[in-house]
């Protein structure tokens, strides 16, 4: 019942009654009328206080009801709704409250919706995304930015610039940003990590500059494929450079009279024919090597028995290491299972790997080739008892036209170690280098198990 009507139907009966015993007492000039009119006055005011008083209670109730709710929509309890009354002044209020939960929940809802869209799409960028605010602290950056920066979003957030970005160039790219209002881009190389950045400032303004979206963009693999090329370039006329000089020179040399000399021309032919079998070499193996690089060579791959293939390349490497005095062996377990290859490439790097370990043997060293299970692959070991690599170098001995030593310019093109690495990588499988300056070393290739 509505609490005002409660009043109006307890005061107004009252009043009658109190006005017809006072009209009546008073009348009659009756000290008992009188009395009881005062008493109806008593019971009356009496009524009214308990009256207002259930009426108050009544109020104070879903005040409080609706005090309570709006602490706990504001606490982040969108979900919570008033239990309006039946009726009452107070009903329209939890209406109208339960009706502004509902839509703070549909608002936020949509809000969190988009925030959830731009994180999303903030932790899929390749690009390094932060947002720097007008006091120069970071509140907010993505998964690349972490990755480029070597930081971790927790630590992050909040800290300032210097703290999170340890470069003075992209400091000074947020400052004058900052100071400027206007966009600056600087590309940066970032020494600690090795990393060639494109970063772009932006402002983020209303009025004023209050705050800056900074955007890292990672150039490190165009700049390492850039240096690639420049020193394939590089490494291709250096190889070519000098057989091409020693034939010149020795072309010359006969033209001069020297070809009259049967013995003198005749070495120089030879060593003419070395040198263009050498260079024929080069490019067979530099086409090669492209073919394997741009995915271009198709394998045909069948299950294959290693042992086979290792006894016969070691037994024509025999022939090769005899002038040395190297002695070959193979250990390969008989219960060894097969792989899965093409025997022609898998031939080809047995062949690359010893040929290169016997090039660099000492006299009377040692070269064996060992294989053994590695899980879901098979492993396959070509030690020798040379020279050892430094171990600066191991990192890089797959490297094409790399050399340990650049003096041994006829030891070899630089390219064998890098098509071994291509082939095999082709196959599914890994390359690595184990050595130990001036105790020999050893190169592994992995080939997955048929």
């Amino acid at each position: 019942m509505n609490p005002r009507l409660l009043q109006w139907r307890v005061a107004l009966p009252c009043a009658v009654l109190f006005l017809v015993t006072v009209s009546i007492g008073f009348t009659a000039g009756d000290v008992l009328a009188e009395r009881v009119a005062l008493i109806a006055l008593a019971a009356l005011t009496i009524i009214a206080v308990v009256t207002s008083f259930l009426v108050t209670l009544h109020t104070s109730r879903s005040v409080r009801s609706i005090s309570e709710g709006a602490r706990r929509l504001a606490g982040g309890d969108l979900e919570h709704r008033i239990a309006a009354p039946s009726s009452g002044e107070t009903r329209d209020l939890a209406d109208a409250f339960n009706l502004m939960a509902e839509a703070m929940g549909n608002a936020v809802g949509s809000l969190t919706a988009e925030r959830n869209k731009l994180a999303a799409l903030l932790d899929i960028m390749a690009d390094g995304v932060l947002v720097i605010d007008g006091d120069g602290r970071v509140s907010l950056l993505n998964r690349a930015a972490e990755s480029i920066l070597d930081v971790r979003a927790p630590d992050a957030v909040g800290s300032g610039v210097a703290e999170i970005v340890r470069d003075h160039e992209l400091q000074t790219l947020v400052r004058d940003t900052l100071e400027s209002g206007r966009p600056h881009q600087s590309d940066v190389e970032l020494v600690a990590k090795r990393r060639f950045i494109r970063a772009l400032a932006i402002p983020v303004q209303e009025d004023g500059p209050d705050g800056v979206l900074l955007t890292l963009h990672d150039l490190t693999g165009m700049q390492r494929l850039d240096t690639t090329r420049r020193e394939f370039v590089s490494n291709v006329s250096h190889e070519l450079r000098g057989p091409l000089a020693s034939i010149k020179a020795m072309v010359e040399t006969l033209t001069d009279g020297a070809l009259e000399d049967r013995a003198v021309a005749g070495e120089f032919l030879g060593r003419i024919g070395r040198e263009v079998d050498r260079m024929t070499v080069m490019a067979n193996e530099l086409l090669e090597l492209s073919l394997l690089e741009s995915g271009q060579t198709e394998l045909h791959l069948a299950p294959l028995s290693l042992r086979p293939i290792v006894e016969d390349v070691m037994a024509q490497a025999e022939g090769w290491a005899a002038a040395t005095g190297v002695s070959t062996s193979v250990d390969i377990p008989d219960t060894l299972p097969q792989v899965v290859g093409e025997e022609a490439k898998v031939r080809q790097v047995l062949v690359n790997l010893v040929e290169n370990a016997i090039k660099f043997m000492p006299e009377g060293g040692r070269l064996c080739v060992r294989a053994a299970v590695e899980g879901k692959l098979v492993e396959v070991g070509v030690e020798d008892a040379g020279v050892g690599i430094p171990e600066e170098h191991l990192p890089h001995v797959f490297e094409r036209f790399y050399k340990v030593d650049r003096s041994r310019r006829k030891a070899g093109t630089g390219l064998g170690l890098a098509i071994v690495k291509h082939v095999v990588q082709l196959h599914g499988g890994g390359v690595r280098a184990e050595s130990r300056e001036g105790a020999g070393s050893t190169f592994y290739f992995t080939l997955p198990r048929a």
